[in-house]
């Protein structure tokens, strides 16, 4: 969709604010407010906002965006997503979120996703494994444990 190469051009392109060790309040407040003003609060939802906000702040940031959004919106950030998005603008916005939030976890979902279908996706299980082994691999199967009640 337009709205996903918008997203996906933005991400590429975007000059992340560097990550600083002084954290402004006031300003993950106003883009906490501007996700919810620009989505759950009104009809339709203002795309070009969100992207704006996901592309440009830094990791950091966002995360103590994601949580402050809470206090605004009866929804966290991934139920907006999902109320307000769809199709492969939905999955990128849930998939940068996911990750923001618990990067483990997101990795330990994939894993568990690929393995319970039919004929496990072997090439999803390969390409994750090879590329968290040396990253954070023994986090991903903590989490996997804690939430899906097995080893991995």
């Amino acid at each position: 969709s337009g709205d996903l190469a918008k997203f996906l051009l933005a991400l590429v392109e975007a000059k992340s604010e560097q990550t600083s060790s002084v954290i402004d309040y006031q300003r993950i407040d106003e883009d906490a407010r501007a996700l919810y003003d620009a989505g759950v609060k009104r009809k339709g939802t203002d795309v070009k906002c969100w992207i704006s906000i996901m592309s440009e702040r830094s990791v950091p940031h966002l995360q103590k965006v994601f949580d402050r959004y809470k206090s605004y919106s009866p929804y966290d950030m991934q139920e907006s997503i999902r109320k307000e998005v769809k199709g492969d603008l939905e999955k990128s916005f849930l998939t940068l979120v996911q990750c923001f939030e618990n990067k483990q976890l997101y990795f330990a979902s994939r894993l568990q996703d690929a393995m319970k279908s039919k004929g496990a996706k072997e090439k999803v299980l390969t390409r994750i494994m090879v590329s968290r082994c040396e990253v954070d691999l023994k986090k991903i199967r903590q989490e996997f444990k804690q939430h899906f009640g097995k080893s991995l």
